[in-house]
């Protein structure tokens, strides 16, 4: 029975369905805070699942074309595996993701346009030499961070004719995009190797681990610094700013927990939850 168990669970983070979960929360807790009755609350993160499931098997297939047998990891393995089930499935996804974009606000466009072509430019190699966005020095990170942290702000995109971009949007996106930083050094961490192996020189492959620390808990305390200043801008309510700043020094655990050897599942699982856990926490 627990071998079934543990089976289940990894078809479930190996297949990205639980990042893609993830995803969904935290596009909907970024609608509970602005407006959870607008009708594209519920549309726009199923959008965002269906979405972050075909991109982040893309980019697993992808990668395992690049990567020598030697270095693959068990993500990559399990997506080689099953690439034609996952293929079908995500072709299968682009339909309602065609029907979603329809009936949506014009707006969304304005968020959602900047943050696919950054995604498709790290995806996809169409640099001279083969190169994609991520393979540049250094912007692996900031890609990450900035995509994430602009799809947060998509109900401001679909709740208003004319959306625009106040001081308060501003700090959510600054506190968004430093939790993103700081989550992601572990995976930099993870795949120094490999990353090591092409020439792709990130933060992990430059720094030492208790450098890398200092980096976690410093983005995580500028994270913690943004919320208490959207409290005293009375964006966020006392219950949430206190929710969010222990869940932030949850996330200083957490991350610093993977600066050193892991198993895949801690960081698909664990540091991947954490998106779920940051959409949950707008619900308080």
């Amino acid at each position: 029975m627990l071998k079934v168990l543990q089976k289940i669970v990894e078809v479930y983070v190996y297949s990205n369905l639980h990042i893609s979960l993830a995803a969904g929360i935290y596009i909907l807790g970024a609608y509970a805070l602005l407006d959870f009755t607008d009708p594209y609350a519920h549309v726009v993160p199923a959008m965002i699942s269906i979405g972050t499931f075909i991109t982040y098997n893309a980019h697993r297939y992808i990668g395992q074309q690049r990567i020598s047998d030697r270095l693959f990891p068990r993500r990559i393995l399990f997506v080689q595996r099953y690439r034609l089930i996952i293929g079908v499935l995500s072709a299968l996804a682009l339909v309602p993701i065609g029907v979603f974009l329809s009936k949506q606000n014009p707006g969304i466009w304005l968020i959602l346009t900047p943050c696919v072509l950054l995604t498709f430019l790290y995806l996809v190699p169409v640099f001279p030499g083969q190169t994609r966005l991520r393979d540049l020095p250094w912007i692996k990170i900031i890609i990450i961070a900035t995509v994430w942290s602009g799809l947060f702000l998509l109900p401001l995109f679909t709740t208003t004719e004319t959306p625009y971009i106040d001081e308060q949007s501003i700090l959510i996106f600054i506190e968004k995009f430093f939790f993103f930083i700081a989550i992601t050094i572990p995976f930099d961490y993870r795949d120094r190797e490999i990353d090591s192996s092409q020439g792709v020189v990130t933060i992990a492959t430059q720094f030492k681990p208790h450098e890398l620390k200092i980096g976690i808990v410093a983005c995580l305390g500028a994270a913690i610094l943004a919320v208490i200043s959207l409290f005293l801008t009375g964006t966020y309510s006392v219950r949430l700013a206190i929710g969010l700043i222990f869940f932030y020094l949850m996330s200083i655990a957490l991350s610093l927990g993977g600066i050193r050897p892991q198993q895949e599942i801690y960081y698909l699982g664990i540091l991947d939850g954490l998106i779920l856990l940051s959409g949950l926490c707008y619900f308080l």
